[in-house]
């Protein structure tokens, strides 16, 4: 058995015992229909509920796990797969303590949508979470949840770097096969990213093959919000970042699986 394998068949006995020492702690109500659990992975779920009170009772509910200290946006909004209709509530429960304890919601998303996106660091301590997926209010709603993974921020501060091509700052992280690439500088649309002035990131196979550009010549965030590569190997891709021309920049990339 393989590292990954063994990595894989310990968080899913983790997330099983985990999962049943929660549902013990659990009231009758807040024991809504579990639609599903996952390990640490690109995760998603649909859902269809109505008079949910602010995603409080009769809500959908998927169980996963996620690493210690890890970014995540989780949503029906503005990442891969996730759709909506209607006003969407979703909260976020911590169930490592053997009782769900809160720890994030939203009602809205980054861009004041009313489909929801929750953005949160986990703790030192991580693994086992539930989201609980329901509408504003006593509406109805319906929605497919999907799940980002933070792989990581990096900063830098550049100026005449010709486009990334010169005198740029490199980052690499490892990605699996079939999972979306995304990254870029815009903190509307992608948690703990930041950007001043036009950033321009290239995007690299193992071979040195370019695959993808983000850029910020147009500086607003709605020309460029972030850019997504599909990966085609399990295997590390290099980010280069600079600034677009020779103009000078300071700006954190965020980079996420999706």
């Amino acid at each position: 058995m393989n590292t990954r394998s063994f990595e894989q068949v310990l968080l899913a006995l983790t997330m099983t015992l985990s999962a049943g020492c929660a549902a013990e702690a659990l009231s009758e109500e807040e024991q809504s229909e579990v639609v599903g659990e996952a390990e640490e992975a690109i995760s998603l779920f649909s859902f269809s509920r109505s008079a949910t009170n602010n995603a409080t009772v009769n809500t959908a509910n998927f169980n996963l796990n996620i690493n210690p200290n890890r970014r995540v946006m989780i949503g029906t909004t503005g990442i891969v797969g996730a759709s909506s209709s209607g006003d969407t509530f979703l909260r976020l429960f911590d169930l490592s303590s053997g009782s769900p304890v809160q720890v994030a919601s939203a009602n809205d998303g980054p861009s004041g949508s009313i489909s929801a996106q929750i953005r949160y660091t986990t703790s030192s301590t991580g693994w086992p979470f539930q989201i609980r997926a329901g509408c504003d209010g006593f509406s109805s709603c319906s929605g497919t949840v999907a799940i980002a993974h933070g792989k990581g921020t990096f900063s830098y501060s550049r100026s005449s770097t010709n486009y990334a091509t010169t005198n740029y700052v490199d980052q690499a992280y490892s990605f699996n096969a079939g999972e979306t690439i995304s990254f870029g500088t815009c903190a509307a649309v992608l948690y703990g990213a930041s950007r001043s002035g036009m950033s321009y990131i290239r995007l690299f196979d193992r071979n040195g093959v370019q695959v993808a550009v983000d850029s910020a010549e147009t500086i607003g965030c709605s020309e460029m919000p972030k850019t997504t590569h599909v990966a085609a190997l399990s295997d590390y891709y290099t980010f280069r970042a600079g600034c677009v021309g020779n103009a000078s920049c300071t700006a954190t990339v965020a980079v996420y699986a999706e």
